[in-house]
């Protein structure tokens, strides 16, 4: 497991460098299928924990264009997110890290593909875990770092969507953690 997150850092940095080089990850098709299909398992079969540092690493394949977006889609990889999204195992640090990925994986998919449609299928797992937040969560107090990242993680995620309009309830669990929050 730590050979894999060292190998992954390493491919981390590559793209962070230049986009030639995050081109060339994302045309290593094998790899990228490589990485889905063995360090990213249901979490439901309790085999290993997914890698979070893959969805990193995918956010910032992701970030500089649209064709690496579509052959991420291609791939799985936004099925993947959503479903450790919608999962409903136990909240832990993994988990935690997981999802933050996911989220800020998501989110600059949404924004840069303009996927609205697909969104709607994360409305009850976002609205649960703004609802978790809500009553596990004072920014006046000293949370755990993490727990608070992973609320802004959320919070990104559901701003850069049109959900809070089109779901009365949605909205109202939000003005909730507003008011409280703020």
């Amino acid at each position: 497991e730590k050979c894999l997150q060292y190998c992954v850092k390493i491919l981390i940095r590559i793209a962070r460098s230049r986009h030639e080089f995050a081109v060339r990850i994302n045309n290593k098709r094998n790899l990228l299928e490589c990485l889905i299909r063995q360090y990213l398992p249901a979490i439901e079969t309790n085999k290993q924990e997914p890698c979070y540092l893959i969805f990193k690493l995918f956010r910032i394949l992701a970030s500089y264009d649209v064709s690496i977006n579509k052959n991420l889609m291609s791939l799985g990889a936004v099925a993947k997110a959503k479903s450790y999204i919608c999962s409903q195992n136990d909240v832990n640090v993994n988990l935690l890290k997981l999802q933050i990925e996911c989220f800020r994986f998501l989110r600059l998919y949404y924004l840069t593909t303009g996927d609205e449609d697909s969104f709607n299928e994360l409305f009850m797992a976002l609205r649960y875990f703004l609802e978790w937040h809500y009553q596990n969560l004072d920014f006046h107090q000293a949370n755990h770092f993490l727990i608070r990242t992973h609320a802004s993680a959320l919070l990104y995620l559901i701003a850069c969507s049109k959900i809070h309009i089109s779901f009365s309830i949605y909205a109202e669990v939000f003005k909730m953690c507003s008011s409280k929050w703020f």
